[in-house]
């Protein structure tokens, strides 16, 4: 980064290695740094906002931060002074080479966090496969038309309501499955809040209820 007219978004998005290698967050398992570092940020960030205009009462300052070092299996310590009314300066020291622990650390965390947002979209769309494979056979089984999930809890839970619904019709009684395949059959199932028939006459089942519950007259 040169130095000319930057501002304050430039620089904030040419920290990011640094925000991400110290941020608070990652350092839960261990309170003492992460109230450091919590505290270093505040200091640091107050310095580089005092220099957006240029403050009259800005004064130097010493913070220190611990990184995590793979290489040292621990912590280091890392101690800045913040003096001077250029911000560039102040990118251009971060990012030096004696910052290479934070470059290293940078780069760990985007490889683990790729892995991980790799690992979890597998993981949903397996989840949405069996998910359709359950409203498939829920429909096959009773003839609906459709099924809908109308509350604010992850789709995962609408696993459960299947396989409860499955296992009421699995424990009934021959005239009880009729009379839930009958009221089901061509409708629309929808899991919310509450079991209750809808206006529109489509069958909405408590996700929030047990099996009992739905069987209930309302």
């Amino acid at each position: 980064m040169t130095s000319r007219a930057v501002s304050f978004q430039e620089i904030a998005v040419a920290l990011r290695p640094f925000y991400f290698a110290v941020h608070p967050d990652r350092f839960a398992q261990n309170p003492h740094i992460r109230k450091q570092n919590e505290k270093s940020l505040q200091v640091f960030n107050g310095y580089l906002s005092d220099l957006f205009p240029v403050s009259k009462t800005i004064r130097p300052a010493d913070i220190r931060f611990s990184i995590s070092n793979d290489e040292k299996n621990g912590f280091e310590d890392i101690e800045i002074t913040l003096s001077g009314t250029d911000p560039v300066r102040i990118v251009n020291y971060l990012r030096s080479n004696k910052r290479k622990p934070l470059k290293n650390d940078l780069g760990a965390l985007l490889r683990s966090s790729r892995s991980d947002a790799i690992r979890k979209s597998k993981e949903a769309e397996i989840t949405r496969m069996a998910l359709k494979n359950d409203i498939d056979d829920i429909k096959w089984r009773t003839g609906l038309h459709d099924v809908v999930w109308q509350i604010d809890w992850e789709e995962s839970h609408m696993k459960r309501c299947l396989g409860n619904l499955n296992r009421l019709l699995d424990q009934a009684t021959p005239e009880s499955r009729l009379g839930v395949i009958h009221a089901l059959y061509k409708n629309i199932l929808r899991f919310g809040r509450g079991s209750f028939v809808c206006c529109d006459g489509s069958i909405q089942l408590g996700a929030d209820n047990v099996p009992e519950q739905w069987e209930q007259p309302t």
